[in-house]
């Protein structure tokens, strides 16, 4: 049997292997040596990093389909004392000067009634050492026991009531603040926020955010009584901080034309008031409100709009872009320059909804291109594995010859040896 697999095998090298010239096994080992080379090329060329797409809206589409600089703001320590306090009051003060801070209020006289109790006597005389036979608890008295008890109590002012029983009237001081006085309104601010006297450090801060926002505007038109109604009942269950204020006096002259940096007229008061509301409701940030300084600035150099915007409607700008920031990442500086170089166009198809309308297809393009990268970032993982494979069958294919010839190589050796 072991005799007739090695004539087996005899007859095999015979036949197949020895035949086989020097070339053909030179030409499979460099078609082993060319797998490995493709392949490699094939890996390195789908090893690089995928692009996504450049995305592009056409204008024509958007009307077809068509259905800050923030100003350093000084953290308060929260070491905080009642010195450091009345140093911030201090600075208001400079800036209020045409204010009320040392007229608090005046202590006026005031008169209650309450029923009178008559007290536990010991030795049965009153005020005036005169005794009187009475019920304590008795709680109708006749005209004759009440003259008595009054007598008694002499000191005290009691009335009889009319239905016998008696009252006290009562005197007493009241201190009545002047609501027009700046620290009482600060005193009431803090009250309504729940801050304590102790808490020195908030009250600072509120005192550093009403200095800001008095700042914005003329010293003769920002009187007494607007700094009541505006500051303080105006804003009083509001995020009243410096952060809020200085978002409002960096987007004022953005959307405000020609306003020069002081609010000066009711107008202007208005509309600072407005600004200032939608930093509270919702605050943009500086990246975003630069974005629509851009957007709004070319709007308002062309020489004939079409849209006659007013601020609310660049306040709409800014909302429209800080709405579609998030979602678009870095994406949304390239979508605003793309419209800003085709404002005049927009200008004249409803400005607003198409910056609306422009960002959302910006927005779905955008969406579809990262869709497409990822497509093609799959399919040049497949052909790597691919060429990872064909390097595998190159490689396999040259060592599986080398092992033959090496093989061969043993037994013509020993073929000969055998034969001499």
């Amino acid at each position: 049997m072991k005799q007739k697999i090695i004539n087996l095998f005899n007859s095999l090298e015979e036949k197949y292997f020895f035949p086989m010239g020097r070339r053909t096994w030179q030409g499979l080992s460099f078609l082993g040596l060319a797998a490995i080379i493709c392949g490699l090329l094939f890996f390195f060329l789908n090893a690089t990093p995928t692009i996504r797409d450049g995305v592009e809206v056409e204008k024509e589409e958007v009307i077809d389909e068509e259905v800050i600089e923030e100003e350093y703001i000084e953290e308060t320590s929260s070491n905080c004392d009642k010195e450091d306090y009345e140093e911030e009051l201090n600075k208001l003060k400079l800036v209020l000067s045409n204010c009320e801070f040392t007229d608090l209020g005046d202590s006026l006289e005031r008169t209650k009634i309450q029923a009178f109790e008559l007290p536990k006597i010991d030795d049965g005389a009153g005020d005036s050492g005169i005794e009187v036979d009475v019920v304590e608890t008795a709680s109708y008295f006749s005209q004759s026991e009440f003259d008595s008890i009054k007598t008694l109590y002499s000191t005290k002012e009691l009335i009889r009531n009319y239905w016998g029983g008696i009252n006290e009237k009562i005197k007493y001081n009241e201190f009545r603040p002047n609501m027009k006085a700046i620290p009482n309104q600060l005193n009431n601010l803090y009250n309504q926020k729940g801050i304590d006297s102790a808490e020195f450090c908030k009250k600072i801060n509120i005192v550093k955010a009403v200095n800001s926002y008095v700042k914005q505007f003329d010293f003769n038109y920002f009187d007494q009584y607007k700094i009541y109604r505006e500051c303080y009942q105006g804003f009083l269950y509001y995020d009243f901080s410096n952060r809020t204020i200085n978002w409002a006096k960096a987007v004022m002259p953005i959307v405000v034309v020609d306003f020069d940096g002081i609010i000066a007229v009711k107008e202007q008061h208005k509309q600072f008031k407005r600004i200032h509301k939608m930093a509270i409701k919702n605050y943009i940030s500086e990246e975003v409100v630069e974005l629509a300084e851009s957007t709004i600035g070319e709007h308002q150099e062309l020489e004939e709009p079409e849209s006659d915007l007013n601020y609310r409607d660049y306040l709409s700008v800014i909302s429209t872009i800080d709405s579609y920031s998030s979602s678009m990442g870095d994406d949304i500086e390239s979508a605003v320059d793309d419209f800003n170089d085709d404002v005049d166009y927009f200008d004249q198809n409803n400005f607003l909804r198409s910056l609306d309308r422009y960002l959302e297809l910006y927005r779905q393009r955008v969406s579809d291109a990262e869709r497409d990268k990822i497509d093609r970032s799959a399919e040049k993982a497949e052909k790597r594995v691919f060429s990872g494979m064909l390097m595998a069958a190159g490689f396999a294919l040259i060592l599986l010859i080398g092992i033959i010839l090496l093989l061969f190589s043993i037994q013509n050796i020993l073929k000969k040896n055998i034969d001499k």
